[in-house]
C-alpha cells in the first residue's frame, strides 16, 4: 500500500511536469500566432465529462466531488482540443484551491454568448490579485490547500486560448468562500 501511494505521487508529479511543459509550448505558440483555432461543432457535455475523467484522480485525493451541470446534447462551435485544455486547467486549479471534501461545479449555458463556469468552494482570491490574474506576473503561483504547487502560467495560457476564440474570461471570488471562473465565447464563431 505504501509503494502504491508513492507510485501514484510520482505519476501525478510526472503529469504536472508534462502539463507545465505543454503550457509553456502552447503559450509561446499562441503568442507567435502559430496555433490556429480549428472550429468544429462538438458536444459540450461530453467535453466536460472527458475533462472530469482526466482530473478525477486529483479530486479523489482530496475527496472532492466534481459535479457536471452541463445539459446533454449541448453543442458549441469552437476548437474542442483548446477548449478542453482550458476547462481541464480550470478544474485542476479549482481542485488545487478547494478544501478537502467540498464540491466543484461545472456549468455551461447560452444567452447572447456561450458561458462555461467552473465554481469551487475553496480559499478564494484576494481582491487585490483579481486585476492581473490572467497576466504574466513573476512569482504569481501560490500553494494549494494541501501544498500543491503550480507554474503560475496556466491562467495566462487559458486567457490566450479564449482570446484566440474572440472570447473573454472573468472571475468572481470571495476569500474563504471560493471562486467562479467564467469562459465567455461568441455564439457565432469568427474565423
Amino acid at each position: 500500500e505504501d509503494h502504491k501511494e508513492i507510485l501514484e505521487m510520482i505519476i501525478a508529479t510526472g503529469y504536472q511536469q508534462l502539463d507545465m511543459i505543454a503550457d509553456l509550448l502552447h503559450s509561446s505558440r499562441l503568442e507567435g500566432g502559430k496555433i490556429k483555432v480549428k472550429l468544429q461543432l462538438f458536444d459540450t457535455h461530453q467535453l466536460v465529462e472527458e475533462s472530469i475523467a482526466k482530473t478525477q484522480l486529483l479530486a479523489d485525493k482530496k475527496h472532492i466531488q466534481l459535479v457536471d451541470n452541463v445539459p446533454k446534447n449541448m453543442y458549441i462551435h469552437a476548437d474542442k482540443y483548446l477548449i478542453q485544455e482550458v476547462v481541464q486547467n480550470l478544474i485542476t486549479n479549482a481542485i488545487k484551491f478547494s478544501y478537502p471534501e467540498s464540491n466543484i461545479e461545472i456549468t455551461v449555458y447560452t444567452d447572447d454568448e456561450v458561458v462555461v463556469a467552473v465554481k469551487d468552494f475553496g480559499v478564494g482570491v484576494e481582491e487585490s490579485k483579481l486585476d492581473n490574474l490572467f497576466e504574466p506576473v513573476e512569482g504569481k503561483s501560490t500553494m494549494g490547500t494541501m501544498g500543491e504547487e503550480g507554474t503560475g502560467l496556466g491562467l495566462m495560457y487559458c486567457f490566450d486560448i479564449i482570446k484566440a476564440h474572440h472570447g473573454t474570461m472573468s472571475v468572481v471570488s470571495v476569500v474563504g468562500e471560493g471562486s467562479t471562473f467564467y469562459i465567455h465565447l461568441p455564439l457565432k464563431p469568427r474565423h
